[in-house]
């Protein structure tokens, strides 16, 4: 894969590191990769810088996404959030006898508690 420019030359290929290949069940694969271009001096027709450090690749079935870092933290941390939300929910609901006896108050009934 090349980048075109408006001068009509192609910068150097962009090269794929895939970081990881999610396989769900009865779910589209998921891959995450690292797209950079290597290298280190800028395009000699137009100046323009043909190194990159790079771009966060997300593919899920066809869809094909390319996110900055900034981008990608968002997502991960807005994953991770929905996450604690799931396992939260599937807590146990707190025990007021037992809290109190853990911290040393024996309630004369659970009602007192509420």
């Amino acid at each position: 894969m090349t980048e075109s420019t408006p001068g009509n030359h192609e910068h150097p290929p962009l090269y794929i590191r895939n970081i990881a290949v999610l396989d769900f069940e009865g779910c589209p694969e998921v891959s995450v990769d690292h797209v950079f271009a290597p290298g280190t001096e800028p395009c000699t027709d137009c100046g323009s810088p043909a190194v990159a450090p790079g771009l966060i690749g997300l593919t899920i079935g066809n869809v094909q996404i390319l996110m900055t870092p900034a981008g990608a933290e968002l997502l991960r941390n807005r994953l991770g959030r929905a996450v604690n939300l799931v396992l939260e929910a599937q807590e146990d609901p707190p025990d007021p006898v037992r809290e109190a006896a853990r911290f040393g108050a024996v309630p004369d009934s659970p009602e007192s508690l509420a």
